[in-house]
């Protein structure tokens, strides 16, 4: 199954300009991550430390985001006659994982505090 050029160069510039919002995205949320958790640490926030967090699952995600782009290689080869594209479907999982665990982490952080720590 080969697609046409004018798709190959289509799918190509998709992924580079994914690829580029993905890694400037993290670069902005390492920088809000290390603000929060400093300003958190700081001032004994727990809201700040929980924001935090959240930044942590989003650089995670993008850097997960930047494997499945990598592997989510859309050309049909020899073993993958439709492309690689699951990877994707499957790197998608992967962020939803990480949101779960950051809000449980975040909820339970909270009940703590809320009637344990007064």
């Amino acid at each position: 199954m080969n697609f046409s050029p004018e798709l190959d160069v289509r799918l190509s510039q998709r992924q580079s300009s994914i690829k580029n919002v993905l890694y400037i995205t993290l670069g902005l949320n390492l920088l809000v991550l290390e603000t929060k958790f400093s300003l958190g640490l700081a001032t004994g926030s727990l809201s700040l430390l929980a924001d935090a967090l959240h930044s942590f699952s989003d650089s995670a995600s993008n850097i997960l985001g930047l494997i499945a782009m990598r592997l989510a290689n859309p050309q049909p080869d020899w073993d993958h006659p439709y492309g690689h594209s699951k990877f994707e479907s499957l790197g998608a999982l992967g962020i939803a994982g990480f949101l779960i665990v950051a809000g449980v982490e975040i909820l339970g952080s909270a009940v703590k505090r809320l009637f344990f720590w007064g």
